[in-house]
């Protein structure tokens, strides 16, 4: 199919579509067999099949095992499983803004009694989870 598919439900492409797709307040599910060469805006995308150009969803994309996406992603949030394949940019403008998480250094290490001469690792940082003793 080539042109615009507009639709007022949840929708599923079997097959190839160009041009662009909106199911704004709905999915879209990308079927495993499809090809989907199109601008595409949805309140969530799932892609089993595969997708050339830009997704834009109000809530999330996820990209399957089986799936593959090559282009622009928009979306508060992007999952891409392990296996699924994307070659393109991810912008999260529609993210709400949030402060970064602080990172609390590592306890300095102490030199091997093997080793001699500094070490060679410097500036190193390490997460700690909430909950997480400091010393594991």
């Amino acid at each position: 199919m080539d042109g615009d598919l507009d639709a007022d439900a949840d929708l599923r492409v079997e097959g190839v579509v160009r041009g662009t797709v909106r199911v704004r307040d709905h999915r879209l599910i990308v079927g495993l067999h499809a090809i989907v060469d199109a601008e595409i805006h949805a309140r969530s995308v799932i892609v089993r099949g595969e997708v050339v150009g830009e997704i834009t969803a109000t809530d999330r994309v996820e990209v399957l095992p089986t799936g593959t996406v090559r282009g622009t992603i928009r979306a508060r949030r992007v999952i891409l499983a392990d296996g699924a394949r994307f070659d393109g940019v991810i912008n999260d403008e529609h993210r709400a803004p949030s402060l970064p998480t602080p990172l609390r250094p590592a306890a300095p290490r102490q030199p091997s009694p093997n080793r001699t001469g500094p070490s060679r690792r410097t500036g190193e940082v390490r997460v700690v989870s909430p909950g997480e003793p400091h010393g594991a």
